[in-house]
């Protein structure tokens, strides 16, 4: 499954990007498995209790203590 970008693909955009495909229509295109997926730990502080992101935030840090915690049990 390929998402597509709002901008059309521009020549000089290829070296910047090695994962950067283009579809018949022009459209650039980037598979799923090389997007960043928005957590928002990527936010500011101020920024992530403006948007009422502090619950998710919480949830997020949750989760990456029991992955850190589960990454510590493998050694």
């Amino acid at each position: 499954m390929m998402i597509c970008s709002l901008q059309p693909v521009v020549e000089e955009d290829w070296p910047l990007n090695p994962h950067l495909d283009e579809d018949p229509n022009g459209w650039q295109t980037i598979a799923p498995e090389h997007m960043s997926i928005f957590m928002p730990s990527s936010l500011q502080i101020a920024d992530m209790h403006r948007l009422g992101l502090a619950t998710m935030a919480s949830q997020e840090l949750e989760l990456r203590q029991g992955q850190a915690n589960d990454a510590l049990e493998g050694l």
